[in-house]
């Protein structure tokens, strides 16, 4: 797949029916050539493969744009452009695949068509200026916009954006539209992109990019939804001059301002900007009942909208108290030398011999700790409440006190008193608290009965009764397990250069050629588990003799590796199982993993892509660099434990897995710099949107 050109990748059979899933979500009309979405939908597979093949053989031909008229509520005429259902599918595909590489050049200032983007967050970055000093407004209108693009100026800049030129020869199609009026003679398109094709408002920001850029460029500050937008300055003088300005650089760009309906302004004059009013210190929306809509809830923290995770890409709504990172505080005194529990602290990640070349950097200086944790390992703890910090002794003696607000979850292994005090007082704090075996197996947790998300819970049984919504889940669950383990192998044979591991590579290659073939969850949960066969066919070559691995098995690990695997993934499970509670999602309805009492089978789906890259990464390192020694295990050679972890190498082993969460990346998809605490929120909450129905697929995190 990473070799794939963009045209080719938009021409798969996943691209192509997520292209569909999201044309028909939207419910629009029949094109020119009146074949409905119910029509096209009758014979959709052999649609898609038709289309697929006119493009291949270059025999592809748009048809005609069909010219609607809406009448707008200040009584004007907008015009719409629709092309067919097929030719939007083909749009929607292409446009897909250019987002990253356009969305990414994108300033900060620029709110429109973009994803994790929204008119509150517009509006509250309005806000933030004004408190900042910047009262002083440009209240700019573009002269027909959409109209007036100049087809040659966005080529260029398309150009020097996206790389791979593969999709052009489509766009350039797609410029040059016929638009067939519902009366009168058709008309040649020979600048401006149509509103209505799903690929014009990537272009669209595109076109305005090289705007932000000089505007940001001076001591202005910018705020931008499409064409409407707001240029803020301290003073009066400063904002004629950034009119002056901006009127230049509209003029390089073959554009014209409004002049009836640009002008410079004050707050205390108020102005109307994407459907709310500003005056003063005050917020009102245009439209009564809108508030939801336009009105940032406690927008003065979204002040930090330039930081990447300020953007709101984890979530279609902000966490509690408006804040998406927290500050870690760290414990009033370190703990004693040879305390059995791990406390999160700022670890400095360890460069793991697999991160090598994988497109994102280690950092000295982690992000703040997005899931603060206490694993609390051995045996013989106790954990108590005192006022509002968490109390940590053994045998009479206090290791260590925490304060409550620092922690998100308390991980409890092994045997140890808790009392029902701190209980109640996490319950009633939001801090998850599991239970689990000296083998890092959860095998419960505390139910706080806080989650009230009926709406999403509604949404996912609804889910859950798609058959094809659920294939494309599963699938995409697999596809991102069969991906990284890939990667995460090919890294690790690249100083090697081990004939098993390259035969590993082609297999689970193969698998994933056949994956879109599937056509029942039985299946697709097949090739899973010839995927992790593979896998862990090439980890026992891998591995030297000394480690005693001769495959997985789960319960009870016979040896060190399977050890640090499976407690390894029931940390994962853990943190997994923490960010689905905080968004409200029902843990027991998957896709991938069969339903049955008592399984979160939405923790176990989402898991699976983050495997190789977190887990089994780790679990390889500490290994094979001699992190951990033979002498760290003890081979006990009884039924229920046949090896286990001495506590000095279980914490030596939670340490990496918590600097791993916390290593820095780049997100594939986003291309936003975060952690792996981080991404797996991003999955988290993008699956919640699917469910929701404001996005149609589920895309896995894969590696580069």
């Amino acid at each position: 797949m990473a070799d794939m050109t963009l045209l080719a990748t938009a021409l798969t059979d996943d691209a192509l029916f997520a292209a569909w899933e999201r044309v028909r979500h939207n419910h629009g009309g029949a094109g020119i050539d009146g074949v409905s979405l119910e029509q096209f939908g009758e014979k959709l597979f052999g649609r898609l493969i038709t289309l697929r093949s006119e493009v291949e053989q270059l025999h592809y031909c748009p048809e005609p744009l069909l010219e609607v008229s809406l009448v707008k509520k200040n009584g004007q005429l907008r015009k719409l452009a629709i092309p067919t259902v097929r030719d939007r599918i083909l749009q929607t595909s292409v446009a897909r695949v250019l987002m990253p590489s356009i969305d990414s050049q994108l300033e900060s200032a620029s709110f429109g068509y973009r994803q994790g983007h929204s008119v509150k967050m517009a509006v509250a970055m309005v806000t933030h200026w004004r408190d900042e000093g910047f009262q002083w407004v440009v209240d700019a209108d573009i002269t027909a916009f959409f109209d007036n693009i100049d087809h040659r100026l966005l080529r260029d800049k398309l150009g020097r954006t996206v790389p791979d030129h593969s999709t052009f020869p489509l766009i350039d199609l797609w410029l040059a539209a016929v638009i067939q009026p519902l009366s009168g003679p058709p008309r040649l398109l020979d600048k401006g992109v149509p509103q209505g094709s799903p690929l014009s408002p990537l272009l669209a920001n595109l076109y305005l990019d090289d705007f932000d850029e000089n505007i940001m460029g001076h001591r202005y500050r910018l705020v931008r939804f499409a064409d409407d937008f707001l240029i803020l300055c301290r003073e009066r003088q400063e904002a004629e001059e950034a009119l002056r300005y901006t009127t230049e650089v509209m003029k390089s760009l073959k554009l014209e301002l409004q002049p009836d309906k640009t002008r410079v302004t004050h707050f205390d004059e108020g102005f109307r900007f994407l459907g709310v009013e500003f005056i003063r210190n005050l917020l009102k929306p245009v439209i009564e009942g809108a508030e939801p809509w336009v009105i940032p809830p406690g927008y003065a923290g979204l002040e930090a909208h330039d930081r990447a995770f300020a953007r709101h890409h984890f979530s279609d709504k902000p966490d509690q108290n408006g804040v998406t990172v927290s500050k870690n505080t760290k414990p009033d005194s370190a703990p004693e030398e040879g305390t059995p529990f791990s406390k999160r602290r700022s670890v400095k990640p360890v460069q793991l011999e697999s991160d090598d070349d994988q497109g994102w950097e280690m950092v000295d200086a982690p992000l703040d700790p997005q899931v603060r944790s206490l694993v609390l390992t051995g045996h013989g703890m106790g954990l108590y409440k005192e006022n509002d910090r968490l109390i940590i002794g053994h045998q009479g003696d206090v290791v260590e006190t925490i304060p409550f607000h620092t922690l998100d979850q308390i991980v409890v292994q092994g045997n140890h008193m808790v009392s029902s005090a701190l209980l109640r007082y996490a319950a009633r704090h939001e801090v998850e608290v599991y239970f689990c075996d000296s083998g890092g197996t959860c095998v419960g947790a505390l139910d706080t009965f806080r989650h009230n998300h009926a709406d999403l819970h509604r949404a996912q049984f609804l889910r859950d009764e798609d058959g094809a919504v659920k294939l494309m889940l599963a699938r995409a669950f697999v596809r991102g397990k069969l991906h990284n383990t890939r990667v995460l192998l090919r890294r690790y044979n690249r100083r090697r250069q081990l004939d098993a591991l390259h035969q590993a590579d082609l297999q689970l290659a193969d698998l994933m050629r056949r994956l879109p073939t599937t056509l029942t969850l039985d299946q697709v949960r097949g090739t899973e588990g010839q995927g992790a066969h593979v896998f862990f066919s090439a980890a026992k070559q891998l591995l030297p003799a000394i480690w005693g691995f001769s495959g997985r098995q789960r319960r009870p690990p016979a040896d060190p590796f399977n050890l640090l695997l499976s407690y390894g993934y029931g940390i994962l499970f853990n943190t997994v199982m923490t960010l689905v509670h905080r968004r409200g999602l029902n843990p027991y309805l998957g896709a991938l993993h069969a339903l049955r009492p008592g399984h979160p089978a939405l923790v176990s789906d989402l898991i699976e892509e983050f495997r190789a890259p977190v887990v089994d990464t780790v679990a390889l390192y500490a290994l094979l660099d001699g992190v951990l020694k033979p002498d760290d295990f003890v081979m006990e050679g009884g039924a229920d434990f046949p090896c286990r972890m001495e506590d000095s190498a279980r914490r030596k082993y939670v340490a990496l897995l918590q600097g791993k969460f916390r290593s820095a990346i780049l997100h594939p998809r986003v291309q936003q710099r975060m952690d792996y605490h981080r991404a797996v929120q991003f999955q988290v909450y993008h699956y919640a949107r699917v469910m929701l129905g404001d996005e149609q697929v589920y895309e896995p995190f894969t590696l580069r």
